[in-house]
């Protein structure tokens, strides 16, 4: 596993104000570099870097100022805090193979440990406790003091395992148990020697795969600093937008409908959405989507609901104006409509020209790349071919030299080949293209006989009102002369009077023939 291990080692110290982490650091350079924020003057104190080596592997160890007040409400702290991590990582820009937490034994892990941790996270992003931390505590001394300790029953890690404290255990947790004990008063080299043995081990342990928090993970936890920032400088930003949305509200309020006048009406409305709109924008942008302005944003976005209800009314008095002008224009909106469509279809038809052509060229794009690129790989054999000649003579270099040629004969394969399927591409796409213009004639074709069987039907429609109209003249003629004739009888019954019941017999006739006459 030797091929596994590092040979350099970068550390970041950080912490509380208090907490350990100047000794900390001289304990593992192995001397005194650091002085304590105790030791000078906090608002001179920045971070620091220095070197050393241990066991033949080089420590690059970086101390930063202690976090102070770590409420999220304290801009001027908070603000220094991003400051000063950010010019920890421009101190070592390939970036930190663990970053340590240091934290005092003895003291109770506080909501002042819990926001230092919080404030870290949006520094250097959520998970870099995960990947890249470990919990370091000082006051080892202490530690080892305690009354179990002496009598052996208790070891650090016991300790850790029976900790309660929900935050502490939460932390312990995220970092994946990985916790130390460090003692800086100690005199003793070799337990010196020992504490930091354990450590490069267990960084060992962070980096099997080589990976180490740099300044690309640092960029991508940007979003959460700005957030941060937002969050601070919320108060003064809220104020001036909030500002500029009760003027608009109250130009809105000025606003009168005239339903002589709807063009000039709804003028005046657009350029106050367009104002609300900009507005919300300018909040939207200035917010970066970390949700510190969300009351400016939902204060605007009810504005715009406002001015596009009024505009939306304003749009309906217009409509209810011109609906007697549309009901004169329906046919000519049923021609527009359908010219409309066919430049639609024109439209389609040229964008998908278009797309078809840019897909084309981007092909020819790559295929051109792509020639160029084994133009010049193909240039580079012969050249080293060339110079292999120049430069060998023996039965190796002849070997080498056939293996370049056939490299060469490869390339001027697959150049070809290359060429080859170009050519089949090319006559794919000329086919392709003359398959849509027999569609596009078949589609054509298709609308014509449209329009012809159309006209066919309306013509047969009206032959067909023609006969009916025909037929019902007959039968209204047929009908009159049955009735005639039936009242000819009628009359001839009534003159013959010597056969009796001859007028009931004469009246029922008259009136099934009626009843067969008109039905109704």
């Amino acid at each position: 596993m030797a091929s596994d291990i590092i040979k350099g080692i970068d550390i970041l110290l950080v912490g509380k104000t208090g907490a350990g982490k100047s000794e900390t650091g001289n304990l593992l350079l192995q001397r005194e570099s650091f002085k304590s924020s105790n030791d000078v003057d906090s608002e001179t104190f920045h971070s620091k870097k220095d070197y050393s080596s241990f066991n033949g592997r080089e420590l690059t160890v970086v101390d930063t100022p202690g976090l102070g007040d770590t409420r999220l409400n304290n801009k001027e702290d908070t603000k220094n805090a991003v400051k000063e991590m950010s010019e920890a990582m421009v101190l070592n820009p390939e970036g930190y193979h663990a970053i340590l937490f240091i934290v005092k034994f003895g003291n109770r892990f506080t909501a002042d440990d819990v926001n230092a941790i919080e404030i870290l996270k949006k520094i250097f992003g959520k998970d870099f406790m995960r990947y890249h931390g470990i919990l370091l505590f000082t006051g080892g001394d202490i530690f080892e003091n305690l009354r179990d300790v002496r009598a052996g029953q208790l070891t650090f890690d016991m300790w850790v395992a029976k900790q309660k404290e929900k935050h502490l255990q939460d932390i312990i947790k995220e970092c994946g148990s990985r916790t130390i004990l460090f003692n800086n008063m100690s005199d003793d080299e070799n337990l010196k020697q020992g504490q930091i043995e354990k450590l490069i081990t267990m960084i060992d342990g962070l980096t099997r795969d080589g990976k180490r928090y740099t300044s690309e993970s640092f960029e991508k936890a940007k979003k959460e600093r700005d957030r941060l920032i937002k969050t601070l400088n919320r108060p003064y930003l809220k104020d001036d937008h909030m500002k500029t949305i009760s003027i608009i509200t109250q130009q809105l309020g000025k606003i009168k409908t005239n339903p002589m006048n709807i063009d000039e009406t709804l003028m005046s409305l657009q350029q106050l959405r367009n104002k609300a709109d900009n507005v919300y924008g300018t909040i939207e942008e200035e917010d970066q989507k970390t949700k510190a302005l969300d009351v400016a944003l939902k204060v605007a976005e009810r504005l715009q609901m406002s001015i596009q209800e009024r505009i939306d009314e304003v749009e309906k008095i217009r409509i209810e104006k011109e609906k007697e002008d549309r009901a004169r224009k329906v046919m000519e909106e049923l021609l527009a409509k359908r010219e409309r469509e066919q430049k639609e279809y024109e439209l389609k038809k040229k964008k998908e020209e278009e797309e078809e052509r840019i897909r084309r060229n981007e092909e020819e794009r790559k295929r051109q790349e792509e020639a160029e690129k084994f133009r010049k790989k193909e240039e580079e054999l012969k050249r080293q071919l060339e110079e292999e000649r120049i430069r060998q003579k023996d039965e190796e270099n002849r070997k080498a030299r056939e293996k370049l040629e056939e490299q060469l004969l490869e390339m001027q394969k697959i150049k070809q080949m290359l060429a080859e399927k170009e050519a089949e591409e090319r006559k794919q796409l000329q086919l392709e293209k003359q398959k849509a213009l027999e569609r596009e004639e078949e589609e054509k074709r298709r609308m014509r006989q449209a329009e012809e069987d159309c006209r066919k039907q309306k013509q047969e429609l009206a032959k067909l009102e023609v006969e009916r109209i025909r037929r019902i003249h007959e039968i209204e003629e047929q009908n009159k002369k049955r009735f005639e004739e039936a009242e000819r009888r009628y009359q001839e019954m009534r003159k013959t009077q010597d056969e009796p019941g001859i007028l009931q017999k004469a009246a029922s006739f008259i009136g099934s023939a009626v009843s067969k006459l008109w039905p109704w």
